[in-house]
């Protein structure tokens, strides 16, 4: 018997959950590709996760979010949708303002779609349909906490609801839970 092993590389990236006012959550999906995901991007040399998202959203929708105002959700892992091989450990926040409507795509992004919060459709990338849009709390109105909102209707408890939780923030600007990418 051989028994061989395979390395997957493994892509680090920040990402936020940003909806319309009707709770659906914006995906987008890069030229040349099917699959879409949550917008944001690689982390570069130095740079916290929240400043990667701030930077990729900005760069691919011109969308410009408060780096203060983005809510913790968790670091994930899942099978990469477009690298072959490849997985990602992405650090996910929450945006509580939401979108009015469709933001411009600009760079590498070819297209942006709103999906509702329990879609299970295949066009999403695995991160987003089978971590991520669980793992979202489900808040009125497509309302997200304000940051530093743990306690009583926070965060912590409406994950907890579904069946997750969320710990504290690291040091390195993202939050480890159950069932998520350790940090090393």
């Amino acid at each position: 018997m051989r028994i061989v092993s395979v390395h997957m590389s493994v892509i680090r990236i920040a990402a936020v959950v940003i909806r319309n006012a009707g709770g659906d959550i914006l995906s987008v999906r890069k030229r040349g590709t099917v699959a879409f995901m949550l917008p944001g991007g690689k982390l570069e040399a130095g740079e916290t996760g929240r400043q990667t998202a701030v930077r990729e959203i900005s760069e691919e929708l011109g969308v410009d979010l408060d780096p203060e105002l983005l809510v913790p959700l968790g670091r994930f892992g899942a099978p990469a949708a477009n690298e072959a091989g490849c997985s990602v450990d992405c650090d996910v926040f929450l945006y509580p303002s939401p979108l009015d409507q469709l933001p411009e795509v600009r760079a590498e992004i070819e297209e942006a779609r709103f999906f509702r919060a329990d879609s299970v459709d295949p066009v999403l990338a695995p991160l987003s349909r089978d971590v991520v849009f669980p793992a979202v709390p489900r808040f009125p109105d497509g309302a997200v906490p304000e940051p530093g909102h743990r306690d009583g209707v926070g965060i912590s408890d409406a994950v907890r609801g579904n069946s997750r939780h969320v710990y504290g923030p690291s040091s390195n600007d993202s939050i480890t839970g159950r069932g998520v990418v350790p940090e090393v």
